[in-house]
This record gives structure tokens, C-alpha cells and sequence, in this order.
């Protein structure tokens, strides 16, 4: 099959075996060592906030449900906290 009529999830598969066999690593060591400290590295450097937020989104779905209603209920707090007037006073 040529490459240009081959799915692309089809040729990062391919791609990953490869890897895989080169390395000797499977794809959770992989994560671990290689994509984890990069991922960190952009997220700490500030300038991808799309990123940074798809990344920290993408957390959600492996928190407890306490942690998950605890995040939306902070999202709600600050959203009311941000329509309030401002009343300080000097």
C-alpha cells in the first residue's frame, strides 16, 4: 500500500514497532522516559498555554470522582468569585 493512501494512525503504529524493537522498550517505559520529561519541559516553560491546558484537561479522566468534583467545584467557585463587584475598599 503506498504511503500517501495509508491511514496516518496506521504509519505511527508501524513507526512505533520499530521503535519498540530498536529500544527494546515497550510503550509505557517509553512514555516514562522519553515523552514524560518533555511534556514536563514545554508545560514549565509557559509558552504553549493551549497545550498546558489540554494537557492538564487530559488529566480529568484519570482523577478519583472526589478529585474530578472538587476540580469542577473550584472552576464554579472562581467563576462567581470573578462575576462578584469588587469591593475593597482603601
Amino acid at each position: 500500500m503506498p504511503e500517501s493512501k495509508c491511514p496516518r494512525w496506521f504509519r505511527d503504529e508501524i513507526g512505533w514497532l520499530g521503535h519498540a524493537r530498536h529500544t527494546g522498550m515497550d510503550r509505557k517505559q517509553w512514555m516514562a522516559d522519553y515523552v514524560g520529561p518533555y511534556v514536563k519541559h514545554v508545560v514549565e516553560s509557559g509558552k504553549y498555554p493551549m497545550f498546558n491546558r489540554t494537557i492538564h484537561e487530559g488529566r480529568l479522566s484519570h482523577m478519583s470522582p472526589d478529585a474530578r468534583f472538587q476540580y469542577g467545584f473550584n472552576h464554579v467557585l472562581n467563576g462567581i468569585a470573578a462575576a462578584l463587584p469588587n469591593t475593597t475598599t482603601r
